[in-house]
C-alpha cells in the first residue's frame, strides 16, 4: 500500500462494533488460511501437504480511546471484551461475524495524556460442528441444544443492547420479563403436579423476578437468566411426557404476549424490537429443549411416537421460520439440524414399536379374557381398560371400537 494511503488510513479513523458497542480503530488486520500438515519422506525430494480445511479467521485492531472521560470509556470497552461466549463483531466495512475475544492489551503513554490504545484480537466462533464419528441422537442433540441456547442469547444481546439501555424501556422490558417468569412457573407446576414446585426452581424464579428491572438494561444477563431457567425446568419432574407438555407452553410464548400498541415514537418502536427479540429467544430455546426431551420419552406404540413427532416438527418449524425471517442464520441452521436429528430418531423409534389397531366385537367379554386372547397373558388387561376408558374391567363393551396394541404374534384367536 503506498505511503499516502497508509497516512489516510491513520488520519481517518474507522468504526467497528462489538456486542453493540462502537469503537474507533486506526488499524484493522484480518488473517486466515488453511490448516495443513506437510509430510516430508525419507529419500523423497517431493513433499506432500495434506489440508484439513480453513483455519479460524482472526481479526485484530488498534482501538483508540481519547477524551476527558477516556478512562471510563476504556473500562466499558474492557467490560464487553471480557463477556463470556460469542458476540457479534461488525467490521468497519459493515460485514458481521460471530467471534470470541481472544486477548486485549492497553498501552498508555505519559506524553499522550487522555489517550489510550487498545490492541484487541478476536477469533471466529462459528457454529458447533459435530465430529465425523458415530454418536447417539441424545449426544448430538445435547450439544445442539447448548449451541442453540448460547446463540439465541448472544443474538438477543446484540439486538437489544442498543435499545435496552434507554431507561424509558426498562419498565416495558420488565413487564415482558414478568410474563416469562409467569409462564415458567405454570410450566414448572405442570411438569410435576404431584411434587409441587421444586424449591430450587422456585428460588430461581424469585431471583429472576427481583432482577428483571436490572436485566431489562442488561440484554446479555436476560439471555443467560432465561437459559438458566430452562436448565432448571429440565430437572423438574421425572415424567418426560409431562416435561414435554410444560416446555411446549414456552415454545408458543409469543401467542400470550400482548402486541406493542402501534406508535410512531422512537421508544415505541424500540420496545417492539426488544419484545420481538425476547419472544424469538424464549421460543428458540424452548423448541431446542423440546427436541431433547422428545427423544427421551418412552412410547407404547408407533402412533404415539408419530403423533409426538408431528407436534414437535410443527413447533420447531414455527421457530425455524421465525429465526430465518429475523435474519438469524446461525440459530436457524442449528434449529434445522436439531429438528432433523430429533425427527429421524422418533421415526426410527416408531418403526420399531408395535402399532395400535382397532377392534370391534359382537359380544361382551372381560378385559382379562381379551388380554389373554391377544397377548397370551392376563397382565395387560389394565392397559386395555385404561387406554379405552372402559368403565368396568369385567365388561369390554360390544359393538364399540376399542384400540389395543397390535399383538406381538399372530397366534391370537378372537
Amino acid at each position: 500500500m503506498p505511503d499516502e494511503l497508509n497516512y489516510e488510513w491513520a488520519r481517518r479513523r474507522k468504526t467497528i462494533v462489538y456486542r453493540g458497542r462502537p469503537m474507533e480503530v486506526t488499524v484493522q488486520n484480518r488473517e486466515g488460511g488453511h490448516r495443513h500438515q506437510v509430510h516430508e519422506y525419507l529419500g523423497h525430494d517431493e513433499p506432500y501437504t495434506e489440508t484439513f480445511g480453513l483455519k479460524a479467521g482472526t481479526y485484530s485492531f488498534e482501538v483508540i480511546v481519547a477524551g476527558t472521560n477516556y478512562d471510563l470509556e476504556l473500562q466499558k470497552h474492557i467490560a464487553v471484551f471480557e463477556k463470556k461466549g460469542r458476540g457479534r463483531l461488525t467490521l468497519w466495512h459493515g460485514k458481521d461475524r460471530f467471534v470470541v475475544c481472544r486477548r486485549w492489551r492497553i498501552t498508555e503513554r505519559s506524553d499522550s495524556a487522555g489517550t489510550a490504545k487498545v490492541a484487541v484480537e478476536f477469533v471466529d466462533a462459528g457454529a458447533r460442528v459435530q465430529p465425523g464419528i458415530v454418536q447417539s441422537s441424545a449426544t448430538i442433540l445435547a450439544a445442539l441444544v447448548d449451541a442453540i441456547k448460547a446463540e439465541a442469547a448472544a443474538v438477543f444481546a446484540v439486538v437489544s443492547e442498543n435499545t435496552a439501555a434507554i431507561q424509558s424501556l426498562a419498565s416495558s422490558m420488565a413487564d415482558l420479563g414478568t410474563q416469562v417468569a409467569d409462564v415458567f412457573e405454570e410450566s414448572m407446576a405442570a411438569a410435576d403436579e404431584a411434587a409441587g414446585l421444586a424449591s430450587d426452581m422456585a428460588t430461581d424464579l424469585l431471583t429472576f423476578r427481583d432482577e428483571i428491572e436490572s436485566l431489562a438494561t442488561d440484554a446479555e444477563g436476560m439471555g443467560e437468566s432465561v437459559s438458566g431457567l430452562y436448565d432448571k425446568l429440565q430437572e423438574v419432574g421425572s415424567d418426560f411426557g409431562r416435561r414435554f407438555d410444560s416446555i411446549a407452553a414456552m415454545s408458543i410464548f409469543g401467542d400470550s404476549v400482548s402486541p406493542v400498541p402501534e406508535t410512531v415514537t422512537n421508544n415505541g418502536q424500540l420496545r417492539e424490537i426488544n419484545q420481538d427479540a425476547l419472544i424469538l429467544m424464549v421460543e428458540a430455546m424452548a423448541v431446542a429443549e423440546l427436541a431433547d426431551v422428545a427423544i427421551r420419552i418412552t412410547f407404547d406404540s408407533a402412533q404415539e411416537a408419530a403423533e409426538l413427532r408431528n407436534t414437535l416438527a410443527a413447533l420447531m418449524y414455527r421457530s425455524i421460520l421465525a429465526t430465518g425471517n429475523a435474519g438469524d442464520d446461525a440459530t436457524y441452521t442449528l434449529l434445522r439440524n436439531a429438528k432433523s436429528v430429533a425427527v429421524s430418531d422418533l421415526d426410527l423409534k416408531a418403526a420399531r414399536l408395535p402399532t395400535r389397531v382397532e377392534l370391534q366385537f359382537d359380544f361382551v367379554m372381560p378385559a382379562l379374557v381379551l388380554s389373554h386372547r391377544l397377548y397370551g397373558t392376563n397382565a395387560r388387561a389394565t392397559e386395555i381398560v385404561e387406554a379405552n376408558g372402559i368403565r368396568h374391567p369385567g365388561f369390554v363393551p360390544a359393538s364399540e371400537v376399542i384400540e389395543v396394541i397390535s399383538p406381538e404374534t399372530s397366534t391370537a384367536t378372537l
